[in-house]
């Protein structure tokens, strides 16, 4: 079953995943990027972001509604060809691979307030999170939907088990 949004979206930031700068000059965004671009542009743009760095799962075509992606393709490529995006593909499990690169948009940018959106899947707001535990310019909000929708989508076959360690809290 895959999710999906109705109605407006609000924002939540993430406990214990705020960045030191509240209130910053300039923003940078870092966006996970999920199926409902067209719900995501107005919620990316609230931000004012000076830059964008777009990080879209790299999955197969075949999982999801081909008619329901290509009504929303059109939407990515203009996010993507905006002068201030930087846009990647990172495999749906690559929790690392969204940190590492999260990380490194943090660190090329120590000035800047980052704010990480989680509005795609569920590892790579993981990711973000991990990110942001390192990143001290780094913050992590999410989207709150006034409601949730489900269609259905081909399961990947692959089950996906992530280990965390709490380096705060010694047990």
């Amino acid at each position: 079953i895959w999710s999906r949004s109705d109605g407006d979206w609000s924002s939540v930031q993430v406990p214990y995943l705020e960045a030191d700068n509240f209130i910053p000059d300039a923003r940078g965004l870092i966006v996970t990027l999920g199926a409902e671009i067209s719900a995501s542009v107005p919620f990316i743009e609230r931000y004012e972001p000076l830059q964008i760095s777009l990080i879209s799962v790299k999955d197969e075509e075949s999982r999801i509604d081909p008619v329901a992606i290509e009504a929303e393709r059109w939407l990515l490529r203009e996010l993507e060809t905006l002068p201030i995006t930087t846009a990647v593909d990172i495999a749906l499990e690559d929790v690392l691979g969204v940190a590492r690169l999260c990380r490194s948009f943090c660190d090329d940018r120590p000035d800047m307030a980052v704010t990480g959106l989680a509005i795609g899947s569920k590892p790579h707001a993981l990711g973000l999170g991990l990110a942001a535990l390192a990143a001290p310019n780094l913050e992590i909000v999410c989207r709150l939907p006034s409601q949730y929708l489900s269609g259905d989508v081909v399961a990947t076959g692959r089950t996906f088990v992530y280990a965390v360690e709490d380096r705060f809290e010694p047990r």
